[in-house]
C-alpha cells in the first residue's frame, strides 16, 4: 500500500492547508448566514440594549497594559469629540477602551468664529476649525468630580469604568502666560484623569506650535 508524500517537494502539505483554511471561511460564512444572522441577533436583540451589549465578551487578546493602566482594548475617543466631558461613560460603555477630553482651557473661550465644521463629501469626512472652544476647567471639574469615583487609580467599591480617562489640557488664546494656563490644568483636573496631555499641536490656535521647543516642555 503506497504512502502520501509528505516531503518538503510534496505538494500535499500545502494543498490540505489550504482545504483546510477553506473549509474554515466556508463553516465561518455557513454560520453567519444559517445562525448568527437569523437566530442569534434577533434573540439578543430580545435584550434591553445594555444587557446584550454587555453580554458580548471582549476577547482578551485586545488587552494592552501601558504605564500602569489596563486598556481593554487600544482603540479609543481621542480629544476633540468630547470636549466638555459630557459623554465619559457612554463613550466607554460603547466599547471604547479609553477616552480622552478636551482641550480643555482654564477661562471659557467660544474658539473660531462658526462657520467651523465642514464636510468633505466626496471623502465622506469632517473637518473642523474649532479653535480650542471650551467651558473652561470650573465647569468640566464639576463633571469630573461626580465622576471620580470611577477613576482607575483609585480603590474603591465603584469602579464601573470600564477604561482610562485622558485629559487633554489646551491654553487660552488670548493668555499672557502659556505655561501658567498647562500648570493650572495640570493641579486642577490632573487628579480626576488617568493620564495628562499637554496639547501645543492644534493650528486652530495662533502661536501654539511655536511652544514645540524643549525649553517650553522642560519648564
Amino acid at each position: 500500500m503506497s504512502s502520501i508524500p509528505t516531503g518538503s517537494s510534496s505538494p500535499v502539505g500545502p494543498i490540505l492547508l489550504g482545504a483546510t483554511a477553506l473549509g474554515l471561511y466556508t463553516f465561518r460564512q455557513s454560520f453567519l448566514t444559517t445562525f448568527m444572522d437569523p437566530v442569534l441577533m434577533p434573540l439578543l436583540r430580545l435584550l434591553d440594549p445594555e444587557t446584550s451589549h454587555d453580554t458580548v465578551p471582549d476577547d482578551p487578546s485586545l488587552h494592552v497594559s501601558l504605564l500602569g493602566l489596563s486598556f481593554e482594548n487600544p482603540i479609543g475617543i481621542a480629544a476633540g469629540f468630547d470636549k466638555h466631558a459630557d459623554a465619559m461613560q457612554g463613550l466607554l460603555d460603547m466599547g471604547f477602551g479609553f477616552v480622552e477630553i478636551g482641550s480643555v482651557t482654564p477661562l471659557p473661550q467660544d474658539g473660531n468664529p462658526k462657520p467651523r465644521v465642514f464636510r468633505l463629501v466626496e471623502d465622506r469626512g469632517v473637518i473642523n476649525r474649532y479653535g480650542f472652544n471650551s467651558q473652561g476647567h470650573a465647569k468640566v471639574r464639576e463633571r469630573l468630580e461626580k465622576y471620580k469615583y470611577w477613576t482607575l487609580s483609585t480603590t474603591t467599591s465603584k469602579q464601573y469604568r470600564r477604561g482610562p480617562l485622558g485629559v487633554n489640557l489646551g491654553k487660552n488664546k488670548t493668555s499672557d502666560s502659556p505655561i501658567e494656563d498647562y500648570v493650572r490644568g495640570v493641579e486642577t483636573l490632573g487628579p480626576f484623569g488617568d493620564y495628562l496631555v499637554i496639547n501645543i499641536s492644534s493650528p486652530n490656535t495662533p502661536g501654539l506650535r511655536s511652544l514645540q521647543v524643549n525649553s517650553f516642555i522642560a519648564q
